[in-house]
């Protein structure tokens, strides 16, 4: 097992440097304590404000976050329900930035043993800290995940690659907030049986593009008449994507992968199909 251990995990990403001052603009509802004769309406610019005459300056209606920093607090039901996509990208990126500072140093690869993968979360904090809605921290895992490939430290986030993720587990704690990723081998039941065979033939028979398997025979229909590429490439992609969800080697005739090979390799999710050609004999 891999452990990455972040602590004092990001919480908040700061949206800007200062919030603007807002001003009480004439015709607008005025508290009560400014309908005295302390206050007046002056042009601020072209439009007339709140002025107080006493300290010599407009009123300024956000005076307790204005000249402030604006802050905005990591939650998944916030990014999921209402946010403003600039808002979004920007705690992605931050979020993103945060992680491959502390997996940079902390893992240099992962071992091929270990795939597929499983990755959790285990959150070290006191309760008041941090949003305690566990499941909206899927935000988290979903950019740690997007670390490690951009990182190059896995190929993928995907399936087939990484079978197990977005589990949290909290731990109560009086100790520094820290969040600690684990990078494992998945369960057994994620790991792939063992594989079948399907071999691959041809024919005119069926409509151009469909796909006929039966007792580990894919029977692809590629044209009545003519060979109809189109029809051929959608029936290969058919039987790559059965062969990776069986978990299947593909066997195909010398003379049938040499009319396709394209089709077959733009078809190989990453390889991760077996292709093997049945030489044919020539006497």
């Amino acid at each position: 097992m891999i452990r990455v251990v972040i602590p004092n995990y990001l919480r908040r990403v700061k949206l800007s440097e200062a919030r603007r001052p807002k001003y009480y603009i004439h015709g607008a509802e005025l508290p009560e304590k400014y309908n005295t004769d302390r206050y007046s309406w002056r042009l601020r610019g072209k439009i007339k404000c709140l002025y107080d005459n006493k300290e010599g300056h407009f009123v300024v209606k956000n005076a307790k976050s204005a000249y402030k920093p604006t802050y905005q607090t990591i939650a998944g039901n916030e990014i999921y329900a209402r946010m403003h996509e600039r808002k979004r990208m920007l705690i992605v990126h931050s979020l993103k930035d945060h992680f491959k500072e502390h997996i940079s140093t902390q893992i240099e690869s992962i071992p091929e043993h270990l795939y597929p993968l499983s990755i959790s979360m285990e959150l070290h904090a006191p309760f008041g800290y941090a949003d305690w809605d566990v499941d909206n921290l899927w935000i988290y895992h979903k950019c740690f995940l997007d670390s490690l490939r951009d990182l190059n430290l896995i190929p993928d986030d995907s399936v087939l690659h990484v079978r197990q993720a977005g589990q949290t587990t909290l731990v109560p704690t009086t100790d520094t907030p820290t969040m600690i990723f684990k990078i494992a081998e998945a369960p057994e039941e994620c790991a792939p049986p063992i594989a079948n065979m399907i071999t691959v033939e041809e024919s005119s028979q069926g409509d151009p593009g469909d796909v006929c398997i039966e007792d580990n025979v894919a029977i692809i229909y590629t044209g009545k008449t003519t060979v109809l590429f189109g029809a051929a490439k959608k029936a290969i992609r058919s039987v790559m994507t059965h062969a990776l969800n069986t978990f299947s080697t593909v066997l195909v005739p010398e003379q049938i992968y040499n009319r396709y090979k394209d089709f077959f390799d733009e078809s190989n999710y990453e390889g991760k199909v077996k292709v093997t050609v049945i030489k044919e004999w020539k006497n």
